[in-house]
């Protein structure tokens, strides 16, 4: 479903708690024009921008389930950097009161400002853009990157980490130790410092890489489907919510430890014996989870789970919308664009619904700065 029009006005028309994941990347600060009245991005200050984002933020927390959480997209900019001036307004030379080429820190003044109106920002990511754009700047490093942020209503809500799981570095045996020399003499020879078994996946690390997105329309921002995915994977069920009181299922995951080489000196192979005789200090094992099931966090018994609901206030040309409905779930998305509405439209129509276990994972790539 689109909200036609201003968000600040269509978003009264959701009701309380109803989505429960949001995801979003709000209008830069005199970056673009996108060609309809009183739109976000356009104002006559950047406090004057700060503010008018966190006060409709007020209603993304008011729409949010208290177990639903929102992950934010923001670039930043410069003092004295390229604008576009509204009609009637001057260009802005000292942002915040800053000189040129002072970086305006727009991601963490806002996420200060969201802070201030009362919600949870839990974590801070990066978007790493391996194919970003040329820089003009002859003075400073390019930059490649852009900041986004993962916030909560409250200190528990729902997020599934084993959705956008990734391929593990070691897959195999123990991992090495963490700590140094003196921290692996601990122990004696028994104890190697903080060594854990390996598994097949890992946790998704908070800098990701992932190239910016190349499409044809005019929408030139580059939101990729792989972010976006990302954080609707991890921040909405797959199996979906009570269709009673919308409480989402949770993921019931076992973990079962598969030995790989056995520490009896009698299970390693004659040509091991010789040149050790004494045999391995340490098996090896893999620990494997497994999706095991789901279960709802109620006890309505309602019957079958309907979709869980994504949210995106600011649509653009419908990243958030495909990425939703590909993935089975349902999803509302606020644009004031009558060229983006056509986008969005035509961008739907032919998406096929994925299962998961057939589904893509992320295509992105941990970074490594060994």
């Amino acid at each position: 479903m689109i909200l036609e029009g201003n968000i600040e006005e269509t978003i009264m028309d959701l009701p309380d708690k109803s989505v429960h994941c949001i995801v979003t990347s709000p209008p830069y600060f005199r970056q673009r024009n996108y060609h309809f009245e009183d739109q976000i991005g356009m104002e006559s200050s950047p406090e004057e921008y700060i503010k008018r984002l966190a006060t409709l933020s007020l209603q993304f927390y008011r729409v949010l389930r208290d177990d639903g959480c929102m992950w934010w997209v923001h670039g930043d900019n410069y003092a004295g950097g390229s604008q576009i001036v509204p009609p009637g307004e001057k260009r802005i030379t000292e942002p915040f009161g800053l000189p040129k080429k002072n970086m305006l820190f727009f991601p963490e003044r806002m996420m200060m400002a969201l802070q201030d109106v009362g919600w949870i920002v839990r974590q801070r990511g990066i978007w790493h853009k391996p194919n970003v754009f040329p820089d003009s700047a002859k003075d400073r490093l390019t930059i490649d990157y852009e900041p986004f942020f993962l916030l909560s209503k409250q200190p528990k809500y729902y997020f599934d980490p084993d959705a956008i799981a990734v391929p593990a570095k070691f897959t195999k045996g123990l991992m090495p130790p963490i700590g140094g020399k003196k921290h692996q003499k601990i122990g004696g020879e028994r104890y190697k410092g903080n060594r854990v078994m390996a598994r097949p996946t890992r946790r998704l690390r908070s800098v990701v890489s992932i190239p910016v997105a190349q499409y044809k329309e005019m929408h030139s921002a580059g939101f990729p489907e792989d972010l976006a995915r990302i954080f609707i994977l991890s921040g909405s069920s797959h199996m979906g919510v009570c269709p009673a009181c919308a409480a989402p299922y949770m993921r019931i995951v076992e973990q079962s430890h598969v030995v790989t080489r056995s520490g009896r000196k009698r299970d390693q192979p004659k040509e091991h014996r010789k040149d050790h005789p004494r045999g391995h200090r340490h098996s090896s094992a893999v620990v494997i989870r497994r999706t095991k099931g789901w279960a709802p966090m109620c006890h309505c018994d309602a019957g079958e789970p309907m979709p869980a609901t994504i949210f995106d206030p600011f649509l653009g040309r419908g990243t958030t919308a495909l990425v939703a409905k590909g993935h089975g779930r349902s999803w509302i998305g606020g644009e004031g664009s009558p060229e983006y509405i056509d986008m969005v439209k035509k961008n739907l129509a032919g998406v096929e619904i994925v299962e998961e276990d057939t589904a893509l994972r992320p295509q992105v790539q941990q970074l490594s700065f060994t």
